[in-house]
């Protein structure tokens, strides 16, 4: 029986001579992109299928999860991410919780408006931080903070985040700017299928021509 096989990404930080071109420990808020892809190389490796290395993790409160399954997650490339606004009247411009899950932005598309108060985003970690509490993603148009992760309720046995895995993430844009931030509410391992990486793409364009204002 052939061994099945799992596609993952290699990461590898760059050392630079540079003391200034290396990895800070600057909080993440003065992130900067061009910084970040200076950091780190990608590559893609086989790696052998080990089920129990796929994870999976789900906000558990019932409240909570009605009020996700009332907004539907905006499928996004993380570019997008990067100058959305809040929409008039979201909770984001009322004086609300910045963690509320009812705010709502906008992005441009084309020359059209899109809003959305969930996204959903695929990328590859480059990056775990503060115990893998927080990890940078990488979808090749940006890269973004995932930041929350501990708070996230683990429906099966899980392992921890590691660099390379690419990953689905459902959440909410908590700050847009050039390193987006994002509270996830489900996080998923899909390197066990290399097709979801390349359908991505078509899946996003498809949905940002439908529903366009």
């Amino acid at each position: 029986m052939a061994e099945q096989l799992s596609f993952k990404y290699v990461v590898e930080e760059c050392v630079s001579e540079d003391p200034k071109e290396a990895g800070s420990d600057d909080e993440e808020a003065n992130l900067d992109e061009d910084e970040i892809n200076k950091r780190f190389s990608i590559q893609i490796e086989l790696v052998p299928i080990n089920q129990s290395q796929s994870w999976s993790c789900d906000l558990g409160t019932h409240d909570t999860m009605s009020r996700i399954l009332d907004q539907p997650a905006r499928k996004m490339f993380l570019t997008h991410l990067t100058h959305c606004r809040h929409c008039a009247g979201s909770t984001g411009n009322s004086g609300a919780s910045p963690e509320s899950p009812s705010q709502t932005w906008s992005a441009e598309y084309e020359g059209k408006t899109i809003e959305f108060s969930m996204v959903t985003t695929q990328g590859v970690i480059i990056e775990t931080k503060d115990s893998f509490d927080s990890i940078l993603i990488d979808d090749g148009t940006a890269i973004a903070l995932v930041k929350g992760c501990h708070k996230i309720a683990q429906q099966t046995q899980t392992v921890q985040a590691s660099k390379g895995q690419y990953v689905m993430v459902v959440g909410q844009l908590l700050r847009t700017g050039s390193v987006p931030v994002i509270r996830p509410f489900k996080i998923q391992n899909l390197g066990h299928n290399a097709e979801m990486a390349t359908m991505w793409p078509l899946e996003v364009i498809d949905g940002m021509n439908q529903n366009v204002l």
